[in-house]
């Protein structure tokens, strides 16, 4: 069999736990485990315990973490970006035992942190499907806030055409039933539900959210929470992987969204461009891919045909969670509107201190004695104490400056 990329499918009537299987794969033989209810699990023990490893970082690590991080990225070029990126993970050369996305009901803290949190992307059912906000559609969004400006992404052509753009939800709706392969739209606001209170009482928390060490994070700097994403027909995002390496969350409300998910460690076949930065009012890298893995060049990407992935249709009242390392993309193949967040917890704070360290070259010539005693929590308070009042500021212009651009300039 041709080394090409692992596909997998999903039957749509499948209600079970693991409703995916590689289209294709190396032949090898797969790690088998059978659960107490009898169910086949492949885990890909190597690449979980490598996940696991950077996820947990303790004595010595954390200070070691802390002091290379701003020298690392001094010396980041394109020809050791992807060591750089994957520095975390050490898993370059890993073997793919896993071949889906786990579907679970409403899975305890337990389970989630034990099989899932900072490891395996996960898709929840009975938690989204709760809340307030699954009334959301268009004639919703157009009747209650259709004079409201939003951030809009067109595209015409391929996907490397974007152009950013501001509309009102009432034109935007005008638009959004109009999408095709070849043009399509796409709202992807950071700020509009934060600022409108009954959008944000529409989302319910969730046991999986409860900790959340960007709670912490000063409002000047504090990464946009709850982002509106409502696109027509085939819009989609860019392959990437989430800002600070954070565990990513999506929820859909309205329509179906089709996932491809990137195990750690191939870097090297997403022609990423190194330097490339988020312009969040807490700065930090970028890791976008101009590959559209919807729509394969692969005479403009050879590596790419290489890459393996999982995919996933996620259907309105279902939360996808996806770990830190694990590039992505998503397609809308309907109108869809979803709300995608961020967590930074007891399992991935390590990663995201050291994009934070690194981009913006935090270092200290000592550190308390005790530092490993501390709790994570602790640690995350500690490093954001050592951010300059100039981070602050340059937090303060670029929120202040983004509001007046897209909400204030009529």
């Amino acid at each position: 069999m041709t080394k090409r990329n692992k596909r997998v499918v999903i039957q749509q009537d499948d209600k079970s736990n693991h409703a995916l299987r590689y289209r294709g794969g190396s032949g090898k033989t797969p790690l088998i485990q059978v659960d107490s209810d009898g169910e086949k699990r492949i885990w890909g023990l190597s690449l979980r315990l490598m996940i696991l490893s950077a996820c947990f970082v303790s004595g010595f690590g954390f200070i070691m973490l802390y002091f290379t991080a701003a020298n690392e990225m001094e010396n980041v070029t394109a020809t050791n970006y992807t060591q750089f990126v994957n520095s975390e993970f050490n898993v370059q050369n890993y073997s793919i035992a896993t071949d889906r996305v786990n579907i679970r009901h409403r899975p305890s803290m337990a389970e989630f942190i034990k099989h899932f949190d900072c490891q395996l992307p996960v898709l929840i059912r009975g938690v989204v499907d709760q809340w307030p906000s699954m009334k959301w559609n268009r004639d919703f969004f157009k009747t209650q806030y259709g004079d409201q400006k939003v951030a809009v992404v067109n595209v015409e052509g391929d996907l490397s055409n974007a152009e950013a753009a501001t509309m009102t939800l009432e034109e935007f709706s005008k638009i959004v039933p109009n999408g095709k392969p070849s043009k399509w739209h796409y709202v992807q606001d950071e700020l509009f539900i934060n600022r409108h209170e009954k959008l944000k009482d529409d989302i319910k928390e969730s046991i999986y959210f409860e900790e959340n060490f960007f709670k912490l994070f000063p409002e000047e700097i504090r990464p946009w929470d709850a982002m509106l994403l409502w696109g027509s027909a085939h819009s989609r995002s860019h392959l990437h992987i989430d800002p600070y390496n954070w565990t990513g969350t999506n929820a859909v409300v309205y329509g179906r969204k089709r996932w491809k998910l990137f195990p750690p460690g191939q870097d090297d076949k997403f022609y990423i461009q190194p330097n490339q930065m988020c312009g969040f009012p807490l700065n930090c890298r970028k890791y976008n891919s101009p590959i559209d893995s919807f729509n394969e060049d692969h005479e403009k990407y050879p590596l790419f045909r290489h890459a393996n992935y999982i995919q996933i249709e996620q259907n309105a009242g279902e939360l996808l969670i996806i770990p830190p390392g694990w590039f992505h993309q998503v397609y809308n193949p309907v109108e869809t509107i979803a709300i995608s967040s961020q967590i930074m917890n007891s399992q991935n704070f390590n990663i995201i201190l050291k994009e934070i360290m690194a981009s913006n070259k935090l270092i200290t010539d000592s550190l308390p004695d005790d530092i490993e005693s501390y709790t994570p929590k602790e640690k995350v308070l500690f490093i954001l104490s050592l951010l300059p009042e100039e981070v602050m500021e340059r937090g303060r212009f670029i929120n202040n400056e983004i509001v007046k651009q897209l909400y204030e300039n009529h």
